[in-house]
């Protein structure tokens, strides 16, 4: 009974792809049973994520099924972005738990090939060029060769006498006459022609033309001495070379800062700083527009943010629901700190009013 149980049992994988624990990854074989928390009893122990409760989450497997389900009723569990107590997975998945986006990677079946049983198999394949090649030989072989029953004679003057199939007897054939060769007519050759009017038009671009009295002469060039004309282009290049040179220097400089936002901003990136990531990544692609990953980053940095934000709103308008008003408070805070007082923000003005709300709740509770 073990054994067909134990054969039910599907592999399974667990890809860490957003939070403290990026890039771990887990595997499991032969298990129906595997836990999510931050205790170290736990078979994937999240220790360094603060949002995660001590046994957090948990996934069964049944008849080839897979189920999770959420252990603790203080924080919250996200599969594909909605809030789910338990739920069915029948395909890939991405499960938030905490500050942690797993990956559920589901088992994928192997294929099976298939036979097609209606397709023949001969005995003695023969290539099909040889085939062919001996169908050929074999028509040659069989077709008669043509048998030629009157010799068809050719006389000097006439031309050969065809057979007549019809009946109307031998005729010669009258030979063809020649047309006779167009007459040249008597005139000047057209390639003498061009000839004779390029002669004429160089002669009129080439000969120098009567100075015509009326028009003044233009002012001759400066006599420049060769000591001076060059002293001026020496100076003129080494003008050039500066400005190339200090062009080259601010260019290099720019590459170099922007280079240094985009590591910066990829290091809090990985450490789940987004709101500083927006910023030193938006500043490296401001200062080297070449740098494509350093854009496409903050916006997956403005995007995570936006999810937390969305997250704690969520989470706070719960504890307060509860009338938990110091988890309400600490989710609005919270709320405040990612948002950073920027009044233009949509939920700026409502997390305020929960915070004070809930603020002033728990110190009258308090009292």
């Amino acid at each position: 009974m073990n054994a067909v149980a134990k054969a039910k049992l599907l592999p399974f994988e667990l890809e860490v792809v957003s939070g403290p624990h990026l890039g771990q990854k887990f595997s499991f074989v032969d298990t129906s049973s595997v836990s999510i928390g931050r205790g170290t009893e736990n078979q994937i122990c999240l220790q360094h994520d603060p949002r995660v409760s001590r046994v957090h989450a948990e996934i069964k497997q049944e008849n080839e099924v897979f189920y999770i389900f959420n252990r603790t009723d203080k924080n919250l569990m996200l599969v594909n972005g909605l809030k789910e107590t338990q739920f069915k997975i029948t395909q890939s998945c991405v499960i938030t738990i905490g500050e942690t986006e797993f990956k559920f990677i589901y088992p994928q079946a192997t294929p099976k090939n298939f036979k097609n049983p209606l397709q023949p198999l001969s005995s003695n394949p023969v290539p099909v060029g040889l085939v062919q090649h001996q169908s050929q030989a074999q028509m040659q072989n069989q077709m008669p060769a043509p048998v030629l029953k009157h010799q068809v004679p050719i006389t000097p003057n006439q031309g050969p006498i065809i057979p007549n199939s019809m009946g109307r007897g031998n005729q010669p054939q009258q030979p063809k006459r020649r047309r006779p060769a167009p007459k040249k007519e008597n005139g000047l050759n057209p390639m003498i022609l061009i000839g004779i009017v390029g002669i004429v038009i160089v002669a009129f671009f080439i000969l120098p033309s009567k100075p015509d009295e009326n028009v003044k002469p233009e002012r001759g060039p400066d006599i420049v001495t060769p000591v001076f004309q060059d002293e001026r282009r020496y100076q003129e290049s080494l003008e050039q070379a500066k400005q190339a040179l200090l062009k080259m220097e601010n260019q290099n400089s720019r590459q170099a800062m922007a280079q240094q936002f985009f590591i910066s901003g990829m290091r809090e990136f990985l450490n789940g700083n987004y709101h500083r990531a927006v910023s030193l990544l938006n500043s490296a692609y401001q200062s080297d527009p070449t740098l494509v990953d350093a854009e496409k980053f903050a916006r997956e940095a403005q995007r995570k943010l936006d999810r937390l934000i969305d997250f704690y709103f969520a989470e706070g308008i719960k504890y307060r629901e509860n009338n938990n008003y110091r988890m309400c408070k600490s989710s609005f805070q919270t709320v405040q700190l990612y948002i950073r007082n920027n009044a233009k923000h949509p939920k700026f003005v409502e997390a305020k009013q929960f915070f004070d709300e809930c603020t002033n709740l728990d110190r009258v509770r308090r009292f």
